[in-house]
């Protein structure tokens, strides 16, 4: 008998707001962007009771899960969940687990770290290509998000850190490509080395 994932909100808001990639009735547990700063443009740059509430209910299902031996199911389409199922409790467990960590990270956060691309950078280099070109995309995505809000200022901050990156590397040519033409629009000059 399998245990079937019921996943309340705010917890499930989140869990949508991090399908990023896809959906997950099409691409599974691939669909989401598990990642500190995305879970934190979610609850806006500030822990709300909302943040807190999601931390809670999502304890909560890890321990309900920990708690069952056996197959995990989350791919009911109509609840719009994860879209995969685990063959036992403890692959299931160490996902959310993934999560935890990710929205524990987020909370950790101060009020400006989507506006400090530099370290998000930095880190990224470190885990890997991978994790270096999502977090390219990211960070163009959170300017982008920014300059919509009518911050200038962080937009242009991010995109300084984007424009001297390689645009002849392929998976990243489109971000930087935009870091620049934004900042020309902008008139805001970007030194090759990397400081606006």
């Amino acid at each position: 008998m399998k245990l079937d994932l019921t996943i309340p909100s705010p917890l499930k808001d989140l869990i949508q707001f991090c399908a990023r990639f896809c959906e997950p009735a099409c691409c599974g547990l691939n669909a989401f962007d598990v990642d500190a700063y995305v879970i934190f443009r979610w609850f806006g740059g500030s822990a709300t009771n909302s943040s807190h509430k999601a931390l809670d209910q999502l304890d909560a299902l890890i321990a309900q899960v920990r708690a069952y031996d056996g197959p995990v199911d989350s791919s009911d389409e109509l609840k719009h969940d994860f879209g995969h199922e685990w063959p036992n409790s403890a692959e299931c467990v160490a996902y959310l687990q993934t999560w935890r960590e990710a929205l524990t990270r987020a909370l950790s956060f101060g009020p400006d770290a989507l506006k400090s691309p530099g370290p998000r950078l930095a880190e990224a280099r470190i885990l890997g290509e991978p994790e270096y070109y999502l977090t390219v995309g990211r960070i163009a995505g959170d300017a982008a998000a920014f300059l919509h809000q009518g911050d200038e200022d962080a937009a242009l901050k991010m995109l300084s850190a984007l424009a001297p990156l390689d645009e002849t590397d392929v998976t990243i040519a489109s971000e930087v490509k935009y870091a620049r033409r934004i900042l020309g629009e902008h008139g805001v000059r970007w030194d090759p080395q990397g400081s606006a």
